[in-house]
């Protein structure tokens, strides 16, 4: 045999070798270590004590050959290396347990399981009203519901691993069909006794002095915000930014400032204390659902859509600013 073939063999056998030695009780504690950032509750969410945790990650890197974390300021902070092979593990682990959901419905005959990605607005007012819809019409029908930006949705929907897709437009992707479904507008929310809820609806001027409340700039909708003050001159006066669209409204009502953000989030938010202006010039939002070109949607998976569509046309006629579905 040349010498660098049965080099490589020799390197290949070894690799399997490594492999074959790792236990899942090792891939299991990297995984919460790395979601916890430390021993402590990594050993907490395992139900193990802190010293077989402690084995378990130096064990893996023992086999594996690479460190896979760092002591920073009391926390353990994943290498290059560890967030690489932690994505592989994390997607192996959420397959499993899919896998375990299914095996579990088909168990207690279940009649149907949908996957659905939606956009963060819709965790609100339209997810929960449609959702009653469902178990009232289709009781059998189980559901596992993902909040995630376009960019994300866009993956997701191009996988055709997830039954229903609606995400927040423009999306574009050459392996899909986006069928535009409703409108959204932005509207202003202030505590109530506030100098500016005596305004039929608010502008960019209006609130030049204010300390405005913003969206972290993971949310798209942020930085459409931000431009719409910027066009008209007015610096932005922000303190305080929040990654949950209701974090928004909970610090307006605590009196810390003024937000902008999607009348469907606005409107369905349950607080006596806040107040609801227009914002002008309009900023609108367009949702629509992201399908596999050519792929259909299975029947089930038709009637959660139809509940959102009916859900949808009734805020529609209740609350300005959310619109009925397009065709």
């Amino acid at each position: 045999m040349p010498v660098v073939a049965g080099r490589r063999q020799a390197l290949q056998s070894m690799g399997r070798t490594a492999v074959m030695r790792i236990k899942i009780r090792q891939l299991q504690a990297f995984r919460e270590v790395v979601r916890n950032g430390s021993i402590t509750s990594a050993a907490h969410a395992l139900g193990l004590s802190q010293p077989t945790v402690s084995n378990l990650i130096i064990g893996l890197e023992n086999e594996l050959g690479v460190t896979l974390f760092q002591r920073i300021h009391k926390r353990l902070v994943p290498t290059q290396d560890a967030r690489k092979f932690f994505a592989e593990v994390d997607r192996t682990f959420n397959s499993i347990e899919q896998l375990s959901s299914t095996a579990n419905r088909l168990h207690t005959k279940s009649s149907a399981w949908l996957n659905v990605v939606l956009p963060q607005s819709f965790v609100v007012n339209i997810v929960p009203q449609a959702l009653a819809r469902l178990r009232k019409s289709h009781p059998g029908i189980g559901v596992t519901l993902e909040f995630l930006p376009t960019r994300d949705a866009i993956d997701y929907a191009a996988s055709g691993e997830w039954d229903l897709t609606i995400a927040r437009l423009p999306a574009t992707h050459r392996g899909l069909d986006v069928k535009p479904l409703m409108t959204s507008e932005y509207v202003c929310v202030l505590p109530k006794g506030h100098r500016l809820v005596a305004l039929d609806s608010l502008d960019p001027a209006d609130l030049r002095d204010e300390v405005v409340i913003l969206l972290s700039r993971r949310h798209e909708e942020r930085f459409e915000i931000v431009d719409s003050f910027r066009k008209v001159g007015v610096d932005l006066i922000g303190l305080v930014e929040t990654g949950a669209l209701t974090g928004a409204c909970a610090f307006t009502s605590a009196g810390l400032g003024v937000t902008v953000l999607d009348a469907i989030v606005a409107r369905g938010y349950p607080d006596s204390n806040l107040v609801i202006r227009p914002f002008r010039p309009a900023i609108r939002n367009q949702f629509g659902l992201l399908l596999e070109k050519g792929g259909e949607m299975s029947a089930e998976a038709e009637i959660f859509l139809q509940a959102i569509v009916e859900t949808v046309s009734d805020l529609s006629r209740d609350f300005e600013g959310i619109h009925n579905l397009e065709g």
